[in-house]
């Protein structure tokens, strides 16, 4: 099982959910080029989006719409891996994810 998948699971993002493969791919794709989590909106959900024949504003709100279902699942790990902030935006969800990966590594 994939670093990526194993933290969603962790979290509870179902990949039943349209935002799970949304999320795996902005992972992978923050991973390699660390300036796009600062540009979300112009960069990061288009580039979804045209992958997945979808537009940034359903990218952005699948993600979310994921990220809060996890979070109403599993509260107790929100708070583990994000901390005081357990209710992260989906910037911070992705780099969040994106760093705990890397410490792994």
């Amino acid at each position: 099982m994939s670093k990526i998948t194993e933290m969603l699971k962790r979290l509870c993002i179902r990949p039943n959910l349209r935002g799970y493969e949304y999320i795996q791919t902005a992972v992978k794709l923050v991973s390699e080029d660390r300036e796009k989590i600062h540009r979300l909106t112009k960069v990061l959900y288009p580039e979804i989006g045209n992958h997945f024949d979808v537009t940034p504003e359903s990218v952005e709100r699948a993600m979310r719409n994921a990220i809060y279902s996890g979070r109403c699942r599993a509260p107790e790990e929100y708070k583990d891996v994000f901390g005081h902030h357990y209710k992260p935006t989906t910037g911070e969800f992705i780099s969040t994810i994106v760093e705990q990966i890397r410490e792994d590594q």
